[in-house]
């Protein structure tokens, strides 16, 4: 099975982020799930596709560092630093 990716530019972002993401052909769904350090969930964005972007409006989030992960039906595929500076 090929490696499922995703990377979030810019980083450190200001006013928008967008997730690009690939996943397998072996995967039927997937999401990205952003939270903050202390673990709430800020966001989650159901993956209509393999490959893609996700444009996520970021202004009325406050600064600092947040997590987002790529989850695949198969599996919690990674999880990644966002820094959020306005």
């Amino acid at each position: 099975m090929e490696a499922a990716s995703i990377e979030a530019k810019p980083n450190p972002a200001k006013d928008r982020a967008v997730f690009s993401y690939r996943l397998p052909k072996e995967v039927e769904q997937g999401s990205i799930t952003v939270t903050d350090l202390d673990g709430k969930t800020v966001a989650v964005f159901v993956l209509e596709s393999n490959i893609g972007y996700v444009e996520w409006d970021i202004k009325q989030l406050k600064d600092g560092v947040y997590l987002y992960s790529l989850a695949t039906d198969k599996a919690n595929v990674t999880t990644k630093r966002l820094v959020i500076v306005h």
